[in-house]
């Protein structure tokens, strides 16, 4: 009986300011981080994910530029439920706007 052991879940979580240097940056360590996770530059999974990821922030800069606000962009991927359905690891991009703390910075309230 052989046991295969799951992929790790990845997980990459960072805070930007809501200006289009700051959507520009989520987007491109997006795109490098899953090619470190496995999905390489230009394979459907990194494109989709890192597009999905530029229209996420896109909208953050948009609707919550004012002083004092910034997004966080968290992307997480984790191996898939049950190794007889497929072999391809779930990547979930999610992405919070809110209060940047002024009391301790990196977190977003």
């Amino acid at each position: 009986m052989t046991t295969e052991t799951p992929a790790p879940t990845h997980h990459f979580g960072m805070r930007f300011t809501s200006t289009p240097r700051g959507a520009r940056l989520a987007r491109r360590l997006t795109s490098h981080r899953l090619d470190e996770w496995g999905f390489p530059y230009g394979t459907d999974p990194n494109d989709t994910v890192t597009l999905i990821a530029a229209e996420l922030t896109a909208n953050a800069v948009r609707h919550a530029r004012i002083p004092d606000r910034g997004f966080r962009l968290d992307l997480t991927a984790s191996p898939p439920r049950s190794a007889s359905k497929s072999h391809t690891r779930a990547v979930r991009p999610q992405c919070l706007v809110g209060r940047v703390s002024r009391a301790a910075p990196g977190r977003v309230a």
